[in-house]
């Protein structure tokens, strides 16, 4: 579990439904005190991973529908490092 993530949601089961799955996003979202941050939460039916996903995976910051951080292409072309400098120059 990446070192940012509360061990509260380590052991969180799969939602069925998306009633749970906001469930789960709303004590996340509370749990990081993250009121003025927006956060997204695919449907149950994964609408947005569905039509967005990346294969391989890669690491993406949009804003307004506009692409404006791309990673390499992951697993082992994540770059971190860089979202992190990134999101820190622009926050």
């Amino acid at each position: 579990m990446p070192q940012w993530a509360p061990a509260k949601f380590s052991s969180t089961a799969y939602a069925r439904s998306t009633e749970q799955r906001l469930a789960t996003a709303r004590a996340f979202v509370a749990t990081l005190g993250l009121r003025d941050t927006p956060v997204l939460v695919d449907s149950i039916s994964d609408e947005l991973e569905n039509r967005y996903e990346a294969r391989p995976e890669r690491l993406y910051v949009v804003q307004h529908g506009k692409v404006l951080w791309r990673g390499g292409l992951g697993p082992f072309d994540y770059d971190a490092a860089g979202l992190a400098a990134f999101l820190e120059a622009h926050s």
